[in-house]
């Protein structure tokens, strides 16, 4: 069953009829979701609920004692059996034909969480039309950073969004038994299992205000339940807040968040509560931590926070204000003369943390030394303006392991432009996109950019994404590109020679050659490169590749090596001119292979052949790796910086990635301890060698079980510099979709896994 509706219920038969018509008016089959209505104790007899019922299969009662909401919330939680919930109220509406479609997003982009549109209406207001937008999708975050950066106002209503029944499951979360606060409560309990969560501009749900309901009544025992279980949450929060698994972004947002509601907190308790019960709530949220409250907000807001951390002063307000109810203005000119009078008096204190400054050891690079370690070995880049293809018969044909994107050529859709930004130019769930590991460095071998428009191409990829692509190469990976795959990676074209949507990767200017869908000879030049790889039959020579408008170079820049030729005496002009170029910057640097036509279609013969040949020479060319620094004696290295804070000597590791440091054992050391430990579930193996990189299977030494925490110890080890790898073994779960590769599982790892290594031994006599 594709989805579980619940509802709570509680004397609402004169509403219950129009949430009902609305969600049996739907674009989804009854038998693909169910409405389960959760009676909680009604004293009316619920006549119009048990006609819906009688009538329509697919709409279960469960009647319960008077418990709340909450409780009826959670008696659905356990009763349902969709793969989806949606929570909503009794006395609402829903918008029709719109089930189907929300899940269909949901489902397309493997969220675990899609929020919605919410339109308030009063009581007896006829319900306005939608705005519906379903291609307007946001780009997809983790729950954690949902909550930092909402794409759109997110409310604290359970009935904003759709949500993996599974992820509620995953963590154990349910509805607390409160009457005010337990949607609050919830959500905040939910995020951190959310993978992954996307908005949609789609005008869901109809919120409708009558003035009798439960929130909406101000009377004084109600707010001071209200206050009880506000409290309740304001200490939750903080405590979440201090909790060193939630990310340093959420800890801030909800320290603020406990800061202003512990705010409202004591400026509604001086209206509804009285002296003695504001001074109890001074003291627990003194306990919390959230006193002193921080100055926010306007002038008004601050002078009043200032007022509240004098205790004495506002208990006073309070009674001054239940004595003669003063404007809201004299309020203000009151709370401003009592705060120069009080001066420098008694305030509410708290305690300031401080927290240590990494220490940055210093590197050792060992020698030009090309890495070994990757997550797979080519991404094939077919997004928009490209020619879509979902393989490469050459990476078969050499049996390397392929991922990539495959999107529309032209007119693309607003989920597919999502998609594009997600994979290649990252979001919250992947900070840096697929093509690269949290700390910058290649997560592929090589990236093959296919032929099509490199105009409509560069340009959809944005700054972020031609960025990654750059940072891909600088930081040593490869780029083979095919036509408007070489044009990509120059300066710029024809009389444009600075094009701000290409990356510059190669120095150069390309030509456009003007020929549109011929077939042209190819020539290797005698001392190209390529001939280690392939003999092209012996005579060097190619024939027949498709060519269509692609390119031609009339002047080389210094370092760029000529691969091959163009033979097509038909047009003069690019006859026996450079077709194939290779260029490689540094040793740092990954190799570009570039060239102007389409030897990747071929599925066999030497154009095949040719193709191979470029990988392998891209693959050969790949940049040098280095150490992250240089472990000491007893000292731990923390290894848990996130990408976008520009320390990847600190950051976490990603999937199948190495990490490698250096450390120099003296004469006579002995007990040596070499230990590396995650605070997240994963697969670490912690590798040493003598003589050069500890890659997987060069190492002298390795720790032989699986695990977040691994260890080597040793009587004794010969003095010198010895290097040390650790390599992350878990990574993600791989599910085949019609654009490309889609990842679940263990996608945390994208933002990488945070370790401690440290080294130790006891010093010679």
């Amino acid at each position: 069953m594709k989805l579980s509706i619940i509802i709570p219920y509680h004397n609402a038969d004169p509403w219950v009829g129009a949430m009902l018509d609305s969600l049996l008016d739907q674009d989804l089959p009854r038998d693909d979701y169910e409405i389960l209505v959760i009676d909680d104790g009604s004293t009316e007899d619920p006549v119009t609920l048990h006609r819906y019922a009688a009538e329509h299969p697919n709409i279960h009662c469960h009647r319960q004692e008077n418990a709340g909401p909450a409780v009826a919330r959670n008696t659905g939680l356990e009763l349902a059996k969709g793969e989806w919930i949606w929570f909503c109220d009794s006395d609402d509406s829903v918008q029709p034909q719109i089930l189907g479609h929300l899940l269909a997003i949901a489902d397309s982009l493997h969220l675990d969480m899609l929020w919605l549109n919410a339109v308030y209406v009063r009581e007896g207001q006829a319900l306005p039309a939608p705005r519906n937008d379903f291609d307007s999708v946001s780009a997809v975050q983790t729950g954690w950073d949902y909550i930092v950066h909402p794409p759109a106002k997110m409310g604290m209503a359970a009935w904003r969004y759709l949500v993996r029944r599974e992820r509620i499951l995953a963590g154990a979360v349910r509805f607390p038994s409160m009457t005010y606060v337990e949607v609050r409560w919830f959500q905040m309990k939910l995020m951190p299992y959310i993978r992954r969560v996307a908005h949609v501009d789609v005008d869901a749900y109809y919120y409708v205000q009558r003035g009798s309901s439960l929130l909406h009544a101000k009377k004084r025992k109600n707010y001071q339940r209200f206050a009880a279980e506000m409290e309740q949450y304001i200490e939750a929060m903080a405590t979440q807040a201090g909790d060193p698994s939630v990310p340093d972004e959420v800890q801030s947002l909800l320290r603020q968040r406990a800061d202003f509601e512990s705010y409202r907190l004591l400026g509604n308790l001086s209206r509804y509560g009285d002296a003695s019960s504001l001074k109890a709530y001074y003291a627990k949220l003194q306990a919390v931590g959230t006193l002193p409250l921080k100055r926010r907000g306007g002038w008004k807001e601050r002078l009043l926070r200032r007022a509240m951390n004098h205790r004495g002063l506002w208990v006073g307000m309070c009674r001054l204000y239940h004595k003669v109810r003063p404007s809201a203005a004299a309020f203000l000119a009151i709370a401003l003369v009592a705060l120069a009078l009080a001066g420098c008096g008694p305030r509410v204190t708290g305690i300031v943390q401080t927290k240590q400054d990494a220490v940055h050891p210093d590197t050792l690079v060992l020698r030009e030394v090309p890495n070994e370690a990757f997550y797979k070995d080519i991404f094939l880049d077919a997004g928009i303006g490209l020619t879509p293809r979902t393989s490469l018969h050459a990476a078969d044909s050499l049996g390397l392991s392929l991922e990539g994107v495959s999107l529309a050529r032209s007119n693309p859709s607003a989920k597919e432009k999502v998609l594009q930004q997600r994979i290649l130019a990252g979001d919250s769930l992947d900070w840096n996109g697929r093509l690269l590991y949290p700390d910058g460095q290649p997560r592929y071998r090589v990236l093959f950019v296919n032929g099509g428009s490199s105009k409509t191409h560069g340009r959809s990829l944005g700054d972020d994404g031609l960025q990654r692509i750059r940072t891909f190469v600088e930081n040593g990976g490869s780029y083979v590109g095919t036509c408007a795959g070489a044009f990509l990676a120059a300066r710029g074209y024809d009389e444009y020679p600075d094009v701000s949507f290409y990356l510059a990767l190669w120095p150069g200017v390309f030509y456009h050659t003007g020929l549109n869908n011929v077939y042209t000879g190819m020539r290797i030049t005698a001392d190209s490169p390529l001939l280690a790889y392939e003999d092209f039959g012996g005579d060097r020579y190619i024939n027949s590749i498709r060519h269509n408008l692609g390119c031609y170079s009339k002047d080389i820049p210094e370092g760029t090596e000529i691969l091959a030729s163009f033979d097509y005496p038909a047009k003069k002009e690019i006859h026996k001119q450079p077709s194939a170029w290779a260029y490689k910057r540094d040793s740092r640097t990954g190799r570009l292979v570039l060239e102007s036509s389409h030897p990747e279609e071929a599925a066999k013969g030497e154009r095949l052949d040719f193709t191979k040949a470029m990988i392998c020479y891209a693959l050969d060319g790949l940049g040098t790796v280095s150490i992250k620094g240089m472990l000491v004696n007893g000292e731990p290295r923390i290894m848990d910086k996130d990408s976008r804070e520009g320390d990847p000597d600190h950051t976490r590791i990603g999937d199948h990635q190495c990490h490698h440091f250096a450390v120099r054992v003296p004469e006579g050391a002995s007990d040596i301890r070499l230990a590396v430990e995650s605070p997240v579930d994963c697969d670490l193996q912690l590798r040493l060698r003598c003589a050069g990189y500890a890659f997987p299977a060069k190492e002298d030494f390795a720790s032989e079980g699986i695990g977040a925490k691994q260890t080597l110890t040793f009587d004794t080890l010969e003095a010198g510099v010895w290097y040390v790898s650790v390599q992350c073994l878990t990574t993600v779960t791989v599910v085949q979709t019609d654009y490309g590769q889609e990842y679940t599982g263990r996608t945390d790892v994208l933002n990488g896994f945070p370790y401690t290594i440290t080294v130790s031994w006891n010093e010679g006599a």
